[in-house]
């Protein structure tokens, strides 16, 4: 059975904070709402009184921090100084004790978006994975190619036109360039994923923003194909740019070719999903490996069982960890289907151009999403990272475990969280860069920034540059990566404690608005 590792917290974005402040406490919080809404290079301050006040905003800061708002009848300040720093023995904090000043962390705060598509309210699925929470945070930006290996889509669908950037069909006997859809289970899937999002019609997908590259491989009336055309269709998605490929089919059996496939997938930094079946049986690699369905059950994909609405496993659902890492909701979940091909009533697939599914095909999509979405918001993410921040945030549902390794025989490591997984380790964005930091797990003094362009910069223009607490300014190497973006690199003792790194950069001689990260070893 596959075993939890120990998570690697590879970005340390997220700040502990204090159980209390100077003059009050913070209001108690988890870890979640304090890494997703913290502003962590701000720091707000309420002065005592009037003339206090009026002497900082007539500087244009206190303590040497920079006031980036002021609010007079509050005798608030809102300052450009980080709030980790505000909260320990420093200069700033006893200034602030010596102008009996109460400190306090500055958060974000989110408006509460519901998009307008008219059946948003048939997805009740959404609500337990806690999508529309994390829409609040980010809701993608189209920089990321899924491919969806299946019975193909419905290409003049209203609500998936937008989002389909080609395709194939590797089925042998039939055209390669028809991947439409005659069946509605890729459609389905499709819809899960990618359905365009607050534009008026039918449903809302995950990801608001997403490429669908559509495979077509699965076909016949028991929507089946082999292990020959998955390689090839494995391939072709590597070959076509995917950072992601859901695999809502499976079977029994494994095959070098298709071993080889997976592996050369891995190797390119694809992430792979497959629904892990509906049997409704366990399976185990030591003490149940005929219970076992593939490609689920590779150690380099994301298996994802199904529950039902009430969240209690749906019965049809194959079970066990090395098969079913995570679940969702795989009964009765509502998507697209092809307008073209009239009803559809069956066991799957009930509706007419919008309808229900059932089945973990359709429990996997929406792992699929979310992984397409954490890829979007921070590129620099590894699959192992990945598959460790779905670990971290998924919730537990408190099924049986029968080896005692504290994971769930029946849920593996559990419901997936869309917020708690996009919120776990928030990123620089000023609209024109975006910026990660993270250690070398090569070289422990080491750290990295990775930053990527959002909009165009001026050749050279880039400078990352270290701000220690106390010391001397250091500036990073920085080299072009082939995608266009950048890294840069700086030697950080962890002796040294917090890292401020400030990052700049302009367009046509005018300097974008820089951006603050911070970094604790």
């Amino acid at each position: 059975m596959k075993k939890l590792l120990p998570l690697i917290l590879t970005f340390l974005f997220l700040l502990l904070l204090p159980s209390s402040i100077f003059g009050g406490n913070i209001p108690s919080s988890n870890g979640y709402f304090a890494g997703a809404g913290l502003i962590q290079n701000e720091t707000i301050v309420a002065l005592a009184d009037d003339i206090s006040f009026g002497k900082a905003v007539g500087q244009g800061s206190f303590a040497g921090a920079k006031i980036i708002n002021s609010y007079a009848p509050m005798h608030l300040l809102r300052l450009d100084y980080p709030y980790r720093s505000a909260a320990s023995d420093t200069p700033f904090r006893r200034a602030c004790l010596q102008s009996s000043g109460q400190i306090s962390p500055n958060f974000m705060r989110y408006a509460h978006l519901t998009p307008d598509d008219p059946r948003f309210g048939s997805q009740t699925y959404l609500k337990p994975i806690k999508a529309p929470e994390a829409w609040d945070l980010f809701r993608g930006d189209a920089s990321v190619t899924v491919a969806l290996i299946d019975t193909g889509i419905d290409i003049d669908h209203p609500d998936l036109q937008a989002n389909i950037i080609g395709g194939t069909n590797l089925r042998p006997g039939e055209d390669s360039n028809d991947y439409n859809d005659p069946h509605g289970h890729g459609t389905a899937v499709a819809g899960i994923i990618g359905a365009t999002t607050n534009n008026s019609e039918g449903i809302a997908g995950i990801c608001w923003n997403v490429r669908l590259l559509i495979i077509r491989v699965l076909g016949g009336e028991d929507l089946t194909t082999t292990l020959f055309e998955e390689a090839a269709a494995i391939d072709y998605a590597i070959a076509h740019g995917a950072r992601v490929i859901n695999m809502s089919f499976g079977g029994p059996g494994t095959s070098s070719a298709e071993q080889k496939a997976i592996e050369k997938a891995k190797q390119a930094g694809v992430i792979m999903v497959a629904s892990a079946g509906n049997n409704g049986v366990y399976g185990d690699l030591q003490t149940a490996p005929e219970g076992l369905n593939y490609p689920a059950a590779y150690p380099d994909v994301i298996g994802v069982g199904a529950l039902k609405s009430d969240l209690y496993k749906a019965d049809f659902s194959n079970y066990g960890v090395d098969q079913c890492e995570f679940v969702t909701v795989g009964v009765s979940v509502y998507t697209t289907l092809p307008r073209g091909i009239g009803d559809i009533s069956g066991p799957i697939l009930i509706g007419r151009e919008y309808g229900w599914a059932t089945g973990t095909s359709f429990a996997a999509p929406q792992v699929t999403a979310l992984t397409a979405l954490l890829i979007m918001k921070e590129p620099w993410l590894t699959a192992g990272q990945i598959k460790d921040r779905l670990k971290a945030n998924a919730g537990g549902l408190g099924g049986p475990d029968a080896d005692g390794d504290g994971v769930d025989d029946y849920f593996g490591y559990g419901l997936i969280k869309c917020d708690y997984t996009l919120a776990d380790s928030p990123v620089g964005n000023n609209g024109a860069i975006k910026a990660g930091v993270f250690p070398s797990p090569v070289f422990p003094e080491r750290v990295y920034v990775y930053v990527q362009t959002l909009k165009k910069i001026d050749s050279g223009s880039l400078a990352i540059i270290g701000l220690p607490e106390s010391g001397p300014a250091l500036t990073a190497e920085v080299r072009s990566l082939e995608t266009g973006d950048y890294i840069g690199s700086l030697i950080w003792p962890a002796t040294l404690g917090q890292l401020r790194i400030e990052i700049k950069a302009s367009n046509g001689g005018v300097e974008y608005p820089r951006l603050l990260a911070t970094y604790k070893p």
